[in-house]
């Protein structure tokens, strides 16, 4: 590998990683913001974070830099009816969560009585104002579901890791 080749960015290495964790079960239906028990990963056993750590109030995150980050949400669905959709969103806001843009949905189907269904979403945001910009995750299910939390290992949860300069 050239070195020489490398934008600063790449070459200075990732100087923020972090990691968060929904900590208890909770049954949701429709369109939810995920906004309750939040914690830093940290809290469990054998996990790092790198650098600065991300803020969060009521399920809204805030980022400690400006810069390029690689957004990651982890939902673990339990469906109590056959048939069942499940989605997470990401939603984005550049006015300090007035207004969001919903930049990503992904979903997934429980065909049984009950089923588990692990759904992951990874998306790459350009923050350029840490007074104003934000994310928060939501869920969208076709029926009663319960999201799955825990406090001793990650079932539902994010990560953000700073890639670069914006």
């Amino acid at each position: 590998l050239d070195s020489t080749k490398l934008s600063p960015a790449i070459s200075a290495g990732i100087t923020m990683a972090d990691s968060w964790n929904v900590t208890s079960s909770y049954d949701t239906t429709g369109t939810n913001t995920i906004d309750s028990n939040w914690s830093r990963t940290t809290s469990i056993s054998g996990t790092g974070v790198i650098g600065s750590a991300m803020t969060q109030s009521s399920g809204v995150f805030t980022f400690p830099s400006t810069g390029i980050y690689l957004v990651g949400m982890q939902i673990y669905f339990l469906t109590a009816g056959a048939r069942t959709y499940v989605g997470v969103l990401h939603d984005f806001s550049t006015d300090s969560g007035s207004n969001y843009t919903q930049i990503l949905t992904g979903y997934g189907n429980g065909y049984t009585t009950s089923a588990y269904i692990m759904h992951q979403s990874f998306q790459v945001y350009d923050v350029t104002n840490t007074s104003t910009d934000r994310i928060r995750f939501r869920t969208e299910v076709s029926g009663l579901t319960s999201v799955q939390g825990n406090s001793a290992q990650k079932r539902t949860g994010a990560m953000f890791i700073r890639l670069g300069d914006t």
